[in-house]
């Protein structure tokens, strides 16, 4: 006889659902008691998967869930969705032994969490389904159709209030990254390393504050809170321009980012990377200087030492486009990397990018 383990029950206490009445989010006391999974999983579908008639959705000629008319095939019952229905019971079932870990402010989370988690597959279910019928699409129209193409832009609202609610969950890895740097060219940097396939892990996405200027706490803090409250860590990277004050410990000091998810290079973006490579990507931009020359201006030391860019527009008498430099040395750095790394393991750019890769110090 087969030995089944027994599944233990969930005490719920105190906790509570988001329900929707009308088009606005109301809030629901669960009972307190112990649940089963299956009763948990009624209890929180009769408030989130509404009622549908399997025929108005697009998938309803393969879906396997659908439940027909047996005297009339081409109609389906109306019943909930068990695309849903089916996502969360396995939601539940692998979070199960978890559950019982967390504190009440967690599982609050948890299950405020799992709500929009459910509204998502069933807006993106039913949306996907109207964008592959065409007989849908054809009785809509154009313009009905266009709208209901540019309407999955809106279904991450669902995706970002989700991964809010669970960014302190660490068991489910929803903490997106985000990059938030000073420059045009350390975003065309980091984009276009994307781009190339090249030592990138996954990334929410990378923006520019518009220079130092901007490295304020009262220009930061709401930037930071929305991006947080949206389910995003944020690193953010500055320079120091040769002198001693990082200006990025203003913004550690009002608690609005951890030390570790700061990087400050000592002189500028530019003067991170050693000069062989800065040389290269300079030749490829179109700027001709002399790599002796180039070498002792990025070794000069204190306060008053001007950024690289401005050094190399006065020997070259060009405008130094910082973008379309930044974008070379990317291509250098993807296509040198092995040696690069060999030869120069402690210049600020390996460390930058290794920053980068672990999304903290």
């Amino acid at each position: 006889m087969e030995n089944k383990t027994k599944i233990p029950l969930l005490n719920i206490d105190g906790l509570s659902v988001i329900t929707e009445r009308g088009i606005r989010l109301d809030r629901k006391t669960l009972p307190n008691g112990e649940y089963s999974q299956e009763a948990l999983l009624n209890l929180l579908a009769d408030d989130w998967v509404p009622l549908m008639e399997c025929h108005k959705c697009g998938r309803f000629s393969y879906c396997k869930f659908v439940e027909r008319y047996p005297n009339d095939p081409k109609r389906g019952k109306q019943i909930q969705c068990g695309v849903v229905l089916t996502v969360l019971k396995n939601f539940l079932a692998v979070s199960w032994e978890r559950l019982p870990t967390y504190s009440p402010a967690q599982l609050q989370n948890f299950f405020d969490g799992l709500y929009y988690f459910a509204q998502f597959i069933y807006e993106a279910e039913v949306t996907i389904g109207n964008l592959l019928n065409d007989e849908y699409l054809d009785w809509a129209g154009s313009d009905l159709a266009r709208k209901n193409f540019g309407f999955i832009a809106h279904l991450r609202a669902h995706i970002d209030k989700f991964a809010g609610e669970f960014r302190e969950l660490n068991d489910y890895g929803t903490l997106g990254r985000w990059f938030s740097v000073e420059g045009e060219a350390e975003q065309e940097f980091i984009e276009r390393l994307g781009e190339l396939k090249f030592y990138t892990a996954y990334v929410g996405g990378v923006e520019n504050y518009g220079g130092k200027g901007n490295a304020k706490p009262s220009k930061f803090s709401l930037y930071l809170n929305s991006l947080k409250n949206r389910g995003y860590s944020v690193a953010i990277q500055g320079d120091m321009d040769s002198g001693k004050t990082n200006r990025l410990d203003a913004l550690i000091a009002e608690n609005l980012v951890e030390r570790e998810l700061t990087f400050p290079f000592s002189k500028d973006f530019e003067g991170s990377f050693p000069p062989p490579v800065l040389h290269k990507a300079l030749s490829l931009s179109g700027y001709d200087i002399a790599l002796e020359r180039l070498t002792n201006a990025m070794e000069r030391k204190g306060e008053n030492v001007e950024p690289i860019a401005i050094f190399i527009e006065k020997v070259t008498s060009q405008k130094v486009s910082k973008v379309k430099l930044a974008r070379n040395l990317a291509e250098v750095v993807a296509s040198n990397w092995s040696k690069i790394i060999e030869l120069y393991p402690n210049s600020e750019i390996i460390k930058w990018l290794e920053f980068l890769r672990a999304g903290r110090l």
